[in-house]
């Protein structure tokens, strides 16, 4: 019953601070025709479903291409509050079959730190408005957004390597990694969150922007050693979104409809924000299963 409260009060957090910035909430679709953030290094895939007239149908990853559709059309700002589904192959402490994520979009982002700002201020408004009401974990330490600690891929990996962590340049941080850097920037920052920039483009999606050196405009937020945010710059040349496409397997045709829409538009950029891991991580709860009232696990459908 506390955590369905919980909840509630985040996601009217979330809503009132969005409204405020003269954001639109929308809804886009849920069941989909083809894979709508088909994963790179993840192995979270998509879950199929019937539909009826027969052809290949599935429930969504994310709504990455069409919330980027809809600010290109013309609507500037919005935001979208609802589920998203990954095929996980195991239960882990902090994955399930279904979650709920908040989605933000919006055109003309004066730069990629102006689109992480957002992102975190997001996050520490829902946690200042829970610590108000006794709920937030007191464990948990964030500071203000102005002094978020903010490091570079490579720094990550340097980071990690300095302190006994051996990872290769160009690999996935995963679970592991974010998890160390997390121990590594308390003790550095006395923060127990924190902002990467610019990976490497190997391992982000076909939409994210590329700059020189084979970098992208790209950044995860991390809080409690976990990835609650994951959000970049767009890209709007479709010759560099269908290369990245095939190079992740994709086949640029099946995917017209979104790269008719996006390319050489008005540049923008976003984020999604995983509500149950934020619901976890700012109540200092281990196992993200415990921050759902309903929570559909690998082996858990029913009830």
């Amino acid at each position: 019953v506390n955590i369905i409260k919980i909840r509630s009060k985040a996601l009217f957090s979330i809503r009132n601070y969005l409204y405020n910035l003269s954001f639109y909430e929308v809804n886009t679709p849920y069941i989909v025709g083809v894979s709508t953030d088909p994963p790179k290094v993840d192995k979270g895939g998509a879950i199929e479903v019937v539909w009826p007239g027969g052809e290949q149908a599935f429930l969504r990853q994310s709504n990455q291409l069409y919330k980027q559709m809809v600010v290109v059309s013309g609507i500037e700002k919005i935001f979208e509050i609802g589920p998203f589904w990954r095929a996980e192959s195991e239960n882990t402490f902090r994955h399930l079959e279904e979650s709920i994520g908040l989605d933000v979009e919006f055109s003309s982002p004066k730069s990629l730190k102006e689109v992480l700002s957002i992102a975190y201020s997001i996050i520490f408004k829902v946690f200042e408005d829970l610590k108000m009401d006794g709920l937030a974990s007191f464990e948990i330490s964030l500071l203000e957004p102005d002094k978020l600690p903010i490091i570079t891929y490579e720094e990550a990996i340097d980071l990690l390597n300095k302190n006994g962590f051996p990872f290769k340049y160009g690999v996935d941080l995963g679970v592991t990694g974010e998890a160390k850097l997390g121990e590594i920037i308390q003790k550095r920052n006395h923060s127990d969150a924190f902002a990467i920039m610019y990976y490497p483009s190997n391992i982000k999606k076909f939409y994210t922007k590329q700059s020189d050196s084979f970098l992208t405009e790209t950044f995860d937020i991390i809080v409690g050693g976990w990835e609650l945010v994951s959000g970049a710059l767009r890209e709007v040349n479709r010759s560099k979104i269908e290369y990245s496409m095939k190079l992740s397997g994709i086949d640029p045709v099946d995917y017209n409809f979104y790269l008719s829409i996006v390319e050489n538009t008005v540049e923008h950029g976003g984020f999604g924000l995983g509500i149950d891991r934020l619901i976890a991580r700012l109540l200092d709860i281990d196992v993200i299963s415990d921050a759902v009232p309903f929570p559909r696990t690998f082996d858990r459908l029913i009830p």
